[in-house]
């Protein structure tokens, strides 16, 4: 099975008594990504890695903001690239004319207002 498997015969049978052992820090990390993703979800996709930052403060719990956005690339939640991810919102405003509704788009990752051409 070792030669199939192109490992060592000690490591396969290491593997075997043992399994897969997951580190302290790698249960950690899993675990602040479940609460980064619940929080992500909670606020209807709305905040980024700052808000989530204080959400986990408020929960006594600590993370930097890089590691908080790393987590959220490697789970999808945030775009990596201009024209991944866009985001709207819909205001209006009261002109002499009467009420005029203002559209906005705004790319995720660079930020900058879409401007139709």
């Amino acid at each position: 099975m070792a030669l199939v498997l192109k490992v060592s015969r000690s490591g396969f049978y290491h593997w075997l008594k043992f399994g897969e052992v997951v580190s302290k820090r790698a249960w950690q990390q899993q675990l602040r990504d479940e609460q980064i993703q619940q929080i992500f979800v909670d606020s209807k996709p709305g905040y980024g890695a700052t808000r989530i930052q204080v959400e986990l403060e408020d929960n006594q719990q600590t993370a930097c903001i890089k590691t908080i956005s790393d987590s959220m690339k490697r789970q999808g939640l945030a775009a990596t690239a201009t024209n991944q991810k866009w985001i709207t919102d819909i205001t209006y405003l009261w002109t002499s004319e009467g009420w005029l509704y203002l559209a906005v788009i705004i790319d995720l990752f660079s930020r900058a207002v879409m401007v139709p051409t």
